[in-house]
């Protein structure tokens, strides 16, 4: 089956063989499209699938011939114009399927967060656990981390996040507190911040206790509930 899906390729698609374990991100013209490309990683064929959806969302999926690999695999997300990093952790690859999944078996992650952080030229670097470099994942999330500080608390914010008609953007509880911006001084309404609030959606956020000695950290609903408890 394997050596079906290979010939396939390098007959009718060669374009979409990668030579290294990076691509550039689709560019869908139309929703609901979907691209498939081929990669080998140690003698192993991997198909990765990516769609976009009519909600700004692309969704991915990691597929093998052999079914699902007990290494995890990290898709980063990158560009030359901008010096921050997206990944995705710990990805999961399932066996392969020729039929899309459903939305819910697949990552996603949205289009409008991606072009804010990295502009719209984006490459996609697939690596294995045994390949990954930790510190550079961090470095980027903590990049991620400096453009979301409140103003006013210097917290991390999470939605809703609001900015007053300059452009200057606050958190929730800050906002309650004030009528007037502290840098502009003109009056805040009820503007949101979306961008940043998708920005909120894909980050790592470390626990508001982490100076009290917590060392949890994670995405914004994992994190909520973990500071509920």
């Amino acid at each position: 089956r394997s050596d079906e899906i290979t010939c396939h390729f390098e007959n009718k698609h060669q374009h979409l063989i990668l030579k290294q374990n990076q691509c550039l991100l689709p560019q869908f013209n139309t929703e609901n499209s979907c691209e498939n490309k081929l990669f080998m990683w140690k003698d192993q064929l991997f198909i990765i699938q990516i769609m976009a959806s009519d909600n700004e969302d692309i969704y991915f999926r990691i597929s093998s011939f052999k079914g699902p690999v007990s290494k995890a695999l990290k898709l980063i997300l990158s560009s030359k114009s901008s010096s921050s990093t997206i990944s995705l952790d710990k990805f999961v690859t399932v066996k392969y399927a020729s039929k899309f999944p459903p939305f819910y078996e697949t990552e996603k992650i949205n289009t409008g967060a991606l072009k804010h952080v990295l502009g719209s030229k984006i490459t996609c670097v697939f690596k294995f656990d045994d390949e990954l470099k930790s510190k550079n994942s961090e470095m980027g999330n903590n990049k991620l981390l400096s453009e979301i500080e409140c103003l006013v608390c210097a917290d991390y914010m999470r939605p809703p996040i609001y900015m007053c008609p300059t452009g200057h953007s606050l958190c929730g509880k800050c906002k309650a507190k004030l009528s007037k911006c502290p840098l502009c001084s003109r009056q805040f309404g009820d503007t949101r911040n979306y961008s940043l609030e998708r920005i909120a959606e894909i980050i790592t956020y470390p626990c508001r206790y982490k100076y009290q000695g917590c060392n949890f950290a994670g995405n914004l609903e994992n994190i909520t509930q973990h500071e509920l408890v």
